[in-house]
């Protein structure tokens, strides 16, 4: 367990993996609710097996908080919980997350013997990841302003919107309504109205 407060000189809301693994975590994963303090715009030391400034590193696993009931108001401030990225509160008897984590798990672990110790950890979830939504070409409506999917797609520099960036990641190919939609499989919309200036 890395705390933030154990890399306290590197900043505030920083944490490092090569104070635990001089090899910056090529055999690691990273499970953790908050990906921002693995961000290399954080922490420069964080820079391995990352594709983006500012974004988490592959091997980071971004899980669900879990929140115990009788543990609510004595969260410490510090130490807070990052937004919960799935539908439905944490704590309860349902809860899969563990579940979902080692089924993940479990399929790494296989990738990363099947390999022989080959191919790094990061690399490996990277491409777990790209398998998800892999041949799926979405369009956000009325979520992401166009001009951020402009500046983001088909970039390999610059931070991405978070939910382009999740969508990416998944190995979906994200495109806008100005280029045409002829192809497209999925259309994203937000159930609210639009907001100005998305697709």
């Amino acid at each position: 367990i890395i705390s933030r407060s154990d890399v306290n000189d590197l900043g505030s809301n920083v944490k490092s993996l090569s104070r635990v693994f001089p090899d910056g975590g090529s055999m690691s994963v990273i499970l953790d609710d908050r990906e921002d303090v693995w961000a290399a715009a954080n922490a420069n030391n964080n820079t391995t097996f990352v594709g983006r400034k500012g974004e988490p590193p592959y091997n980071c696993l971004l899980v669900k908080p879990y929140e115990f009931d009788g543990f609510h108001g004595h969260a410490q401030i510090n130490n807070s919980t990052g937004a919960n990225v799935q539908l439905g509160g944490g704590g309860s008897e349902d809860d899969d997350q563990l579940l979902k984590t080692l089924e993940v798990l479990v399929k790494l672990h296989k990738r990363f013997y099947d390999n022989d110790g080959r191919v790094v950890v990061p690399l490996l979830l990277k491409e777990m990841r790209e398998e998800v939504l892999s041949g799926v070409k979405a369009v956000f409506s009325g979520l992401v302003p166009l001009q951020v999917q402009n500046n983001t797609r088909g970039s390999t520099r610059g931070r991405r919107n978070e939910l382009v960036r999740y969508a990416e990641d998944l190995g979906a190919q994200v495109v806008n309504g100005g280029g045409g939609l002829a192809g497209v499989t999925h259309c994203i919309a937000s159930n609210e109205a639009a907001r100005d200036g998305t697709g």
